[in-house]
């Protein structure tokens, strides 16, 4: 852009830019969308996939805690 001693408007900035450089930026949003889509989307997975590890892992304790109640609740009904 060679300096003619005007102030550059608008429109002629829009025409000295390349086109190129449009396309450059629309690349970049569109990989940046993707990149942050997919990123949510791991941490989506990665939170749901705990959570169920987390569910059954309660679920576990719980029917352990249960069986050794009720065979200790039938040794001292029995024994006694």
């Amino acid at each position: 852009m060679m300096y003619t001693g005007e102030i550059p408007t608008l429109d002629t900035l829009r025409t000295e830019t390349p086109s190129r450089s449009h396309h450059v930026v629309v690349v970049v949003a569109v990989v940046v969308v993707v990149v942050v889509v997919v990123v949510v989307l791991v941490i989506v997975v990665v939170v749901v996939v705990v959570a169920m590890v987390v569910v059954v892992v309660i679920v576990i304790v719980v029917v352990v805690v249960v069986v050794v109640v009720v065979v200790v609740v039938v040794v001292v009904v029995v024994y006694i």
